[in-house]
Parts: structure tokens; C-alpha cells; sequence
């Protein structure tokens, strides 16, 4: 991600990297993002390690909880990579009412809603609400940095930092042209931005993505001097007016009638049981999650009034007035569908199943559409633990990969 911020060949290779600390992260990066367990050999190859290192390494991870090794003999991605991700999230502290504002700006207009902070230096995606009207965008997903320069929240916010610290953040991480309309002049940003006070609302078009555009304002946050950024996408470079006098007006004052009080859930006591994917054999690190994890993580579960259309080139894959919101720290809300209202015989089940901590074990469903598979685009939690019981059942797709339109 990274790479797609800062500017080519920024960041020079330092000489005294610890290699077997890059190769182990290496290995978590590859593990993580393959879709299916991987053996050894397959690691090592990829990795481009000695079958020795890469077995030492391997071992390792799983003994701290970063693998897991399947009876299988492969390896998959342990829970510690969440527990991280999930710590990282409540560094942000993204304020209590958040969700909410996020969630009735999604529904309000239909576009997908994101808020955005400064932290470290950086722009970070700290949470989004998904509408079927913005088009699916993998890079602003939350935890991800994103580009000050070329973006609406990322204006928004230089808006509110002094002259000397804007400089600062641009010159660390440049201004790479995302497309031919990307303002990638110092200058050109510094006299955009000084025009701006801060919470202006803030307009760009084409600048991040081709035949996308944005729109985003800051908001001071509960301590002096913080600012949050709330925005939003569209297709085409025009914005819709009801969507702009949504983000002009701000916040609301109240949380959404439909919103309801999250459930809580202690990570020690739901801890995965044999054959789920463990903690780890590490006593100290398992402590450690144990104490850090309990605290700040949260499942909200809500059934909605909402009419929910899923198609794919062309297919109506599903169709729902009953759908259930899940809202998860650090996730986009995902929309559950009754299995009734989901054309099951356009699934085949598969072997594909992953293990969350929170929910339980997710089973998957492929598509056939057109005369194509996608593979595992659907899944379920047949038996979820008790805290996530209200989607037994209930059925949800990738939205990045269907067409999403809900309508309230």
C-alpha cells in the first residue's frame, strides 16, 4: 500500500535490515494474502528462501500465532495478523458515534461513506459504511494509508495543519499522479489548500481514480486540535446534490433510529476451540491478546428496513426487504440475506472455510453466472458462536466483487 502513496524509489533499502525479520514478514504477507492453505515448499518458493529457512521461519510463526499448520500439513494465516490489525484500529480511537454517522450518511444518500484522521504522519482510512452507488475503491478500506494529495478527505484534513506541517506530510510521502488530472505541484496544492478553511467542504474529480470523484469536510474532534475527516465517492465526475448537502450539513445530532446498542464481545472467553484456527502455543503472546484484545472490539448486529438487490453481469443473484446489517470494528458493513430471498441454485457449495474469532466458522458458496464460476462469493455462518447468532444462516457477498444497490 505504501507503494502506492509515496513516490517511487523514496525509500531507499537500509543496510541494516535484519533479513529474518523480512522474510518472516514476507512469509505472513504471502500466507495472508493467498486464498488457499499453503505448503512449505510453495512458500518457500514464492518467498525465494532455502526450503531450510523456510521451514525454520514457518515454524516459528506458528509457535507466536501468525500461522497455523492444518492437519493438511499447509498453513494458513493464524490470529495474531488479526489481533494486529484489530490493535491498529483502536490506536485511531475513532470516536463513539462514528458508526452511526457513517451509517445514516450510506443510507441518506446511498453513496459509500469514509472517515479519514491524520495519525503518525500519515492518512488513514480509519472506518467506511458501504452504499451501492460509489464505486468499490480497495484502496480506501480501513487501516489502509491513502493519498493526501489527490484525494477529498486528504485535502480536507492539509486544510486544517499548518503551513510548515502540511509541506512536511507531502514532501514525506510525495505526490504520486494517480491519473493525468492529479495535482502533483507543491505549489498548485498549497494555493487549493490555503484558499480552504477548515470543515470547507472540499471537492475533487478524477484526481484519485479515472471517472471517480469525491467530496469530503473536516470536523473537529472531542479533543482540541483533532480533526476527522467524513467524505464520500460517486461515479462520473459530478457529485449529486443531495449528497453534498449531506456532508454540508454535518453530523447529525442523534444516532439513526435503527441504531442499537453494540454487543460486546470478551475475546477470552471465545477464544477458538480445537480445530479452529489457535491463539498460538506462545503463553506469553497468548497474555498478551488476551489483555489487549478485550476491550474495544464490537459486533453490531441489526436487522434493517432496507430493500437489498445483488446482481452480477447481469443476474439477479439475490433480493431482500429483510436484510441484516452487520457492523464490525474495523470492518464495512456487510448485509446478510435471508437464504430464501438468494437464487441458491446459482451456488454450489465448496471446501473453502475460514475462521473469525468473533463470529465462528464461515462456510462458502461459488456462483455460476453467465457460463462463469466466481469462486467462493458467497458465505454463511451455519453455526456462529452465541453472540453472533442473529446471521445464523443468513447469506452475504463480496460487494466488491457483486453489484450492490440498496435502497431505504
Amino acid at each position: 500500500m505504501l507503494d502506492r502513496v509515496r513516490n517511487p524509489g523514496s525509500d531507499a533499502e537500509p543496510t541494516d535490515l535484519i533479513r529474518s525479520v523480512s522474510r518472516a514478514l514476507r512469509i505472513i504477507e504471502e500466507v495472508s494474502g493467498s486464498p488457499r492453505p499453503l505448503p512449505v515448499k510453495v512458500i518457500a518458493r514464492r518467498c525465494q528462501l532455502h526450503l531450510s529457512t523456510a521451514y525454520h521461519l514457518v515454524r516459528t510463526l506458528c509457535y507466536e500465532g501468525y500461522l497455523v499448520r492444518l492437519p493438511s500439513g499447509e498453513y494458513v494465516a493464524g490470529s495474531e495478523v488479526a489481533e494486529r490489525f484489530h490493535e491498529l484500529m483502536s490506536s485511531l480511537r475513532r470516536p463513539p458515534r462514528a458508526r452511526a454517522v457513517l451509517r445514516h450518511l450510506a443510507d441518506a444518500t446511498g453513496h459509500t461513506a469514509y472517515l479519514a484522521c491524520i495519525s503518525a504522519g500519515r492518512l488513514v482510512i480509519v472506518d467506511i459504511a458501504e452504499g451501492g452507488q460509489s464505486p468499490w475503491l480497495e484502496d480506501l478500506q480501513p487501516g489502509l494509508e491513502t493519498a493526501a494529495h489527490a484525494t477529498a478527505l486528504g485535502k480536507a484534513l492539509l486544510a486544517t495543519l499548518p503551513g510548515r506541517a502540511r509541506s512536511s506530510l507531502l514532501a514525506e510521502h510525495g505526490m504520486r499522479p494517480f491519473t493525468p488530472n492529479t495535482v502533483t505541484e507543491p505549489a498548485q496544492i498549497e494555493a487549493e489548500v490555503t484558499r480552504l478553511r477548515p470543515g470547507d467542504l472540499v471537492t475533487e474529480f478524477g484526481q484519485y481514480r479515472p471517472e471517480v470523484c469525491c467530496a469530503g469536510v473536516a470536523i473537529p474532534g472531542l479533543d482540541l486540535g483533532t480533526w476527522w475527516a467524513l467524505g464520500s465517492s460517486a461515479r462520473g465526475l459530478s457529485l449529486p446534490g443531495p449528497l453534498l448537502a449531506e456532508l454540508r450539513a454535518g453530523p447529525p445530532r442523534a444516532s439513526p433510529s435503527r441504531a442499537v446498542q453494540p454487543v460486546r464481545l470478551d475475546v477470552r472467553s471465545q477464544m477458538p476451540g480445537p480445530g479452529e484456527i489457535p491463539a498460538g502455543r506462545n503463553p506469553r503472546r497468548r497474555r498478551e491478546v488476551d489483555a489487549g484484545m478485550a476491550s474495544g472490539h464490537t459486533i453490531t448486529i441489526t436487522p434493517a428496513d432496507l430493500h437489498v438487490v445483488v446482481t452480477l453481469g447481469g443476474e439477479k443473484l439475490a433480493e431482500s426487504d429483510r436484510p441484516v446489517l452487520l457492523d464490525e470494528t474495523g470492518y464495512p458493513t456487510r448485509y446478510y440475506l435471508p437464504r430464501e430471498d438468494v437464487r441458491t441454485d446459482l451456488l454450489k457449495p465448496t471446501d473453502h472455510a475460514t475462521t473469525c474469532p468473533f463470529k465462528g466458522q464461515a462456510s462458502y458458496w461459488s456462483a455460476q453466472v453467465g457460463g462463469e464460476i466466481h469462486e467462493n462469493l458467497v458465505w454463511s455462518y451455519e453455526t456462529p458462536i452465541p453472540q453472533a447468532e442473529g446471521i445464523t444462516g443468513l447469506m452475504c457477498f463480496y460487494p466488491e466483487r457483486v453489484e450492490l444497490t440498496i435502497n431505504g
